[in-house]
């Protein structure tokens, strides 16, 4: 188990930084006119893995702003017992 969180840990830092990495390479070889592409996809390392994180934050918000009163992550068993003691505490019946 601790092996995952740290493979984990560990991608988090690899992957932003070989995305740096890939852009400055583009970025010099580009100066140096080895490429010859145009900017646009000299830094589309950039663009892409900012796309990327952008939708999946956009993506969580909306999870979390979605108002709604049982989200999907929760357990239906956790509703079934809420919902109990709602009944079990509630007015009594005369």
């Amino acid at each position: 188990m601790k092996e995952d969180k740290d493979k984990s840990g560990i991608l988090l830092i690899i992957i932003p930084f070989l995305v740096f990495f890939t852009t400055l390479v583009f970025i010099v070889l580009k100066i140096y006119n080895i490429l010859t592409w145009g900017w646009e996809w000299v830094l589309s390392p950039l663009w892409i893995f900012a796309g990327i994180i952008l939708i999946i934050w956009t993506f969580i918000c909306v999870m979390l702003s979605s108002g709604s009163s049982d989200p999907f992550w929760e357990d239906e068993n956790v509703s079934y017992l809420r919902d109990n003691k709602k009944d079990k505490g509630g007015a009594k019946d005369e």
